[in-house]
């Protein structure tokens, strides 16, 4: 499924529903999703008909159709504690590797997302950026749906060029964003006075890109990884910063 409206809609009714979301990227080899599918037990894969993916065992259910059902059963809210996600990484040996995470971890992270990395507040605007199989992607989607904030989804074009994004940042008046340092780099250098908290993470940063970005805007250096529900640590951006330093927030 492609990141978009739909893509929401489907995450909240996975979670309303008391199930698991586990997002599978669909330029991995078949192999590798049938063995992902097979690893965490998936009872069902929520998908469009135009992404080709047919799983083996288990029954696909199309969103196409699914979002023109006129009956919708009234379902209890999960507890803290029911799994919310289960994100794969590569792990150190290449395998793929589930990291799970429960309701409570997924809140928390939205809320120091919120306060510590994004200063972000209802009615103001964010980018979300990062594809589905990237921790990240909730990182942004959590911190705008749980706290009133609107989530403006880059579309394909924008996230294949670097020129494309920055018109979007600019015309949808986003206050805050995750941008891979790579990609940063080779952003069209405007001012984008709107911009106001830039988050960097991933890989690191060219001291030329991280003095022209900084100006004008709380830039923050941030560092985690998915086994401690993404968000470890960060430091913010000053003249005389080291680009490898990510802090102690």
């Amino acid at each position: 499924m492609k990141r978009g409206q739909e893509w929401i809609a489907v995450l909240m009714g996975i979670w309303k529903a008391g199930a698991v979301y586990v997002p599978l990227d669909l330029n991995h080899p078949h192999d590798r999703l049938e063995s992902m599918i097979r690893d965490c037990e998936i009872s069902v894969v929520v998908c469009s008909r135009q992404c080709g993916f047919e799983p083996y065992k288990i029954p696909a259910c199309y969103v196409d159709e699914l979002f023109i059902a006129d009956k919708f059963q009234k379902l209890p809210f999960p507890e803290q504690e029911d799994r919310a996600y289960i994100m794969y990484t590569s792990g150190t040996s290449g395998e793929p590797k589930g990291i799970p995470t429960n309701h409570r971890q997924a809140v928390r992270m939205s809320r120091i997302s919120r306060d510590k990395y994004f200063y972000v507040h209802a009615g103001e605007r964010m980018l979300q950026l990062a594809g589905l199989n990237f921790s990240a992607s909730l990182v942004e989607s959590l911190t705008a749906l749980l706290n009133g904030v609107c989530l403006v989804i880059a579309g394909d074009k924008e996230r294949q060029s670097p020129k494309l994004l920055v018109e979007l940042i600019e015309r949808e008046h986003i206050v805050s964003a995750i941008i891979p340092p790579a990609l940063l780099a080779v952003f069209p250098q405007v001012p984008l006075a709107g911009l106001k908290t830039l988050l960097v993470a991933g890989e690191g940063v060219a001291a030329d890109v991280k003095n022209y970005w900084m100006k004008g805007r709380r830039m923050v250096n941030a560092y985690g990884f998915t086994e401690n529900t993404v968000l470890v640590m960060s430091g913010v951006y000053e003249e005389d910063t080291p680009v490898n330093d990510i802090g102690t927030l």
